[in-house]
């Protein structure tokens, strides 16, 4: 991949269906103006018409322009980008800070500061969305009567998830055994 390419942002998808989509909004906007007589045209049809130029403008502009390039959705250069992808989100550390012994939550109101010494157990449940997409929830519940909870959507999951992992060992395929099992919640970890 050339430098050049990398300044690019990349769209993993195929360019031909951006091509489809593109000409399908201009098509309808065209078939808007051909089939429907003046008199025919209320507020309605000017905001669809606009809508769709909008969406089709900015195809055309994603299509033409210099700042993209498309990647399809398998090959090398895709490979190459999802492995990239994967790094990032990996080496996230997101509002954690980590510490030898611990670590520290950044929220808007303040930091929570947990010790792994003082973390009793860890609970992974599933959060009901109004998606088929349930999210995957981690509570730990630490101190006395303290606990932490969040969600896979977090800026840093991954890094804390392998660190929770790594920390209390926690069985590797904890993820695909809770959303497969049918249970909303399992216990990873309870401190003896």
């Amino acid at each position: 991949m050339t430098n050049q390419n990398q300044n690019k942002i990349a769209i993993a998808d195929y360019k031909w269906k951006y091509v489809i989509y593109a000409l399908v909004c201009s098509g309808l906007v065209l078939a808007g103006f051909l089939t429907f007589n003046a008199r025919e045209r209320h507020w309605q049809f000017w905001l669809a018409e606009v809508v769709m130029c909008l969406f089709a403008s900015g195809l055309f502009y994603m299509l033409l322009s210099p700042k993209y390039r498309f990647i399809g959705r398998s090959g090398e250069e895709f490979d190459a980008y999802m492995r990239h992808k994967y790094d990032e989100l990996s080496n996230d550390a997101g509002r954690f800070q980590y510490l030898e012994d611990g670590f520290v939550f950044r929220t808007d109101e303040g930091e929570i500061e947990v010790f792994w010494k003082d973390v009793n157990s860890i609970v992974a449940h599933l959060e009901d969305e109004v998606t088929n997409d349930d999210d995957i929830c981690l509570r730990l519940n630490y101190s006395d009567s303290n606990f932490l909870e969040v969600d896979e959507e977090l800026p840093g999951w991954m890094k804390f998830r392998s660190i929770l992992e790594q920390k209390f060992k926690l069985h590797e395929n904890w993820t695909q055994e809770l959303l497969s099992s049918g249970q909303k919640e399992m216990i990873l970890f309870q401190k003896s």
